[in-house]
């Protein structure tokens, strides 16, 4: 189906709210809600992906989408300019609307037609994810990918880490070996230049499907923890149709790791807050960032928590132990502080 008439029309509605929104402020709920249905009803978008992937490109939680290719490759043309390696595809790339795709991977906002007469507005306006651990583990790949394309390390290695972290907690795909079968299909995949045996797991049902477009039985849904255990040794790769991220010893190692931070942290967190504070939401902010939970953790190593003397995580001039002897009744407090003043920086920073 061509484009041509029924984009016309939305190009004009996303003028008229974009106008209305620029002069007043406001919108008519009706005309917003009118653009939505005719927005995914539109057969062909065009969005920004990670070069040489079709993989959506986010920036802070934000994703691209266009009418047409000319609006598109200037968008493209901006990022290029920043460093940014993105290239223009036409969507649909698989079944499912761009809409779809862009809440699979976990985007906050959509940008449509970026530019003089762009909108901006929530993807759950549009599509939710029908797995939350999946878009959540989509998102990481898609922030491993463009820091691999830039060639930034230090952000590769932390989004990396966000990606294990998720991943440990996360449940899984997996298309099995026969009807009576608890385990993986093994296939032959290449492991650092060799053939090897590996099992592919995906991050939601669409991932699978394009790998295995031709199987009707149902897939297998495990936590990766279960997972792990049940197949020490065994080599996986997450979804190879699009990112073929593989989870060898190395990531194993990473998740162990992360697993026994996470428990000494939370039994920390709850010997001090008891199981009726709130373990979870001070807990998660410790280990949010790699400085901040590894200063915490080294702090459990004796009978006592014990602040460092010197080389203190700092954020915006404040140490946990001056937020100590100022705001924080303790240290779990003050480690969970430090985090939530990080997060209000960056926010500060992506804003500017």
């Amino acid at each position: 189906m061509d484009n041509k008439i029924t984009d016309q029309s939305l190009e004009a509605r996303l003028a008229s709210i974009h106008e209305a929104q620029t002069k007043s402020g406001t919108v008519n709920a009706d005309e917003v809600q009118q653009f939505i249905v005719q927005a995914k009803s539109l057969p062909n978008w065009y969005f920004l992906s990670c070069r040489g992937f079709n993989i959506p490109f986010i920036h802070d939680g934000k994703a691209y989408v266009f009418t047409n290719e000319q609006i598109a490759e200037r968008a493209r043309l901006h990022y290029a300019r920043r460093a940014f390696p993105v290239e223009v595809q036409k969507h649909p790339i698989y079944n499912g609307s761009v809409f779809e795709m862009l809440a699979r991977y976990g985007t906050k906002t959509v940008s449509i037609n970026k530019g003089a007469s762009g909108l901006s507005m929530k993807t759950e306006m549009f599509a939710v994810p029908e797995d939350a651990d999946g878009a959540a583990l989509n998102r990481f790949v898609a922030e491993m990918t463009m820091k691999m394309l830039q060639g930034d390390e230090k952000g590769y290695e932390t989004a990396a880490d966000g990606f294990s972290r998720t991943f440990c907690a996360a449940s899984v795909l997996y298309f099995p070996a026969s009807d009576d079968s608890d385990m993986p299909k093994i296939e032959k995949g290449y492991v650092d230049g060799a053939e090897k045996d590996v099992f592919y797991i995906f991050s939601d049902s669409v991932e699978a499907r394009m790998f295995y477009p031709s199987f009707r039985a149902h897939f297998v849904r495990v936590y990766t923890k279960d997972l792990l255990t049940r197949m020490p040794g065994a080599e996986f790769v997450m979804n190879p149709a699009s990112s073929s991220i593989l989870i060898g010893n190395d990531i194993r190692d990473e998740i162990e790791e992360y697993r026994s931070y996470r428990r000494r942290v939370q039994e920390e967190v709850e010997k001090m807050v008891g199981p009726t504070g709130d373990v979870h939401a001070l807990s998660e902010a410790i280990l949010k960032y790699n400085d901040i939970r590894s200063e915490f953790v080294a702090g459990l190593n004796g009978d006592e928590f014990e602040l460092p003397k010197s080389n203190c995580v700092v954020v915006n001039g404040y140490t946990a132990s001056m937020l100590m002897r100022t705001v924080a009744p303790n240290h779990v407090e003050a480690y969970a502080k430090l985090s939530k003043m990080r997060d209000a920086l960056t926010a500060g920073e992506q804003g500017s």
